[in-house]
C-alpha cells in the first residue's frame, strides 16, 4: 500500500506523573523530533491527570 519494506515500533510511554524512560531521547531522535518536545508532552500528561482527578473528586455520592 505505502511501498514500505519494514516498520519499526518505537514506544513513547509517559507515566501519569510525567516520568519518561531513559531511552526517550533516543526514540525521539529516531522519529526526527528534537528533545524540546519532551516538556510539552510531560506538561500535557500532568494537566490531563489533574483534570481527571478533579473530575473524580467533584463527584457527588
Amino acid at each position: 500500500m505505502w511501498r514500505m519494506k519494514s516498520t519499526t515500533i518505537i514506544p513513547i510511554v509517559v507515566s501519569v506523573n510525567g516520568l519518561i524512560a531513559k531511552s526517550f531521547d533516543q526514540h525521539l531522535k529516531k522519529l526526527s523530533l528534537n528533545s524540546w518536545i519532551k516538556d510539552p508532552i510531560q506538561k500535557a500528561v500532568i494537566l490531563e491527570t489533574a483534570r481527571i482527578v478533579r473530575r473524580f473528586l467533584s463527584l457527588q455520592p
